[in-house]
């Protein structure tokens, strides 16, 4: 999550997203599906980790963000993870502050807990 001089949450980065971004050719994304379980025959670039861990974060930086309100039901929570295809979300008030995350692990967590005896 980064924040703005303003305060407020103005994009999000993962260790998925820059994984993605610096060690997996675009290709391979795209064609993911016809992968099989050998791929020793495909040409990866090679990893500087040096260069890696010297870029700044900003090069990384989503800025579409899935949020919801502290006010949201779990439904929505579940259908804007769905449709962001992620695990997580920012909670943000009208306000724009942060309030937290919510991921669905502590989802899980919170239905069992519900539901234990």
């Amino acid at each position: 999550m980064r924040e703005s001089e303003f305060g407020g949450v103005t994009g999000r980065a993962s260790i998925r997203h820059i994984l993605g971004e610096v060690c997996i050719p675009e290709a391979m994304i795209e064609h993911a599906r016809l992968l099989g379980d050998t791929i020793t025959a495909l040409k990866f670039p090679p990893i500087r980790e040096k260069e890696l861990l010297d870029m700044t974060i900003d090069e990384f930086i989503v800025k579409d963000i899935p949020t919801i309100t502290p006010a949201s039901p779990m439904v929505k929570a579940l259908a804007v993870m769905q449709s962001y295809s992620t695990s997580y979300l920012f909670v943000i008030d009208d306000e724009h502050n942060y309030h937290g995350t919510l991921s669905t692990v502590s989802l899980a967590r919170r239905f069992l807990d519900r539901n234990s005896p």
